[in-house]
């Protein structure tokens, strides 16, 4: 399955238009994985969005020296109306397994070595698998949180002008894990995605992660 029409315009640094016409308002964030075109991206083909990919993804927060993405964030709420923000993490990862393998930035390699830190002290022992997933979700909440040190979005959510959406997408099961789907316009347009088996239930409650 191919991934749809994707154009470099109207937008400053790295987002691209993708599917069919020439605006959207959802900005889809999530990893610059390559398995990710021929199954989330592909589910989404036709759909008008816009993506921003980011390797993790890693969002830097405000004040981190990034001017690129403050102005980012600016030009998609203020000139092209993007009312729907959904970060996006995926299972497996090997960008967030082994951050030094993965030729990151130096600043996103550590802010991933901080996060496996964070997982061990907040959970103690766990198995490979739950741990990298613990990983894959506790990076979905930072990178909401990061989002939010932003003042652009700040005052575009005081406003009630966006939301903000957390979703976790195990490619090997073709399972999105996602609270309250009716709220996201975006994934109204497709059918395919089942509820998880009750073995694949996120680590963390989904009521604590998924802020559809």
């Amino acid at each position: 399955m191919g991934t749809g029409h994707t154009s470099p315009e109207a937008f400053p640094g790295p987002l691209q238009l993708q599917g069919q016409g020439k605006s959207a308002d959802v900005l889809l964030v999530l990893c610059t994985d390559p398995v990710l075109e021929e199954t989330l991206l592909a589910e989404f083909r036709s759909a008008p969005l816009w993506l921003w990919r980011l390797p993790g993804p890693t969002i830097p927060p405000s004040g981190s020296g990034e001017g690129e993405v403050d102005s980012l964030l600016q030009e998609a709420l203020h000139r092209r109306g993007v009312k729907e923000i959904i970060v996006c993490g995926h299972l497996p990862s090997q960008v967030l397994r082994s951050p030094q393998q993965a030729s990151l930035p130096e600043a996103a390699a550590a802010a991933i070595d901080s996060l496996h830190r964070l997982v061990k002290q907040k959970h103690g022992r766990l198995s490979p698998s739950q741990f990298h997933q613990a990983v894959v979700e506790e990076n979905v909440l930072l990178q909401l949180a990061n989002l939010r040190t932003y003042p652009a979005v700040l005052a575009a959510m005081a406003g009630r002008r966006v939301r903000l959406h957390g979703w976790i997408y195990d490619w090997q099961e073709e399972v999105l894990y996602v609270r309250g789907p009716g709220e996201s316009s975006l994934l109204r347009r497709t059918r395919r995605f089942v509820a998880p088996t009750a073995g694949s239930w996120p680590y963390y409650d989904p009521c604590d992660i998924y802020l559809a």
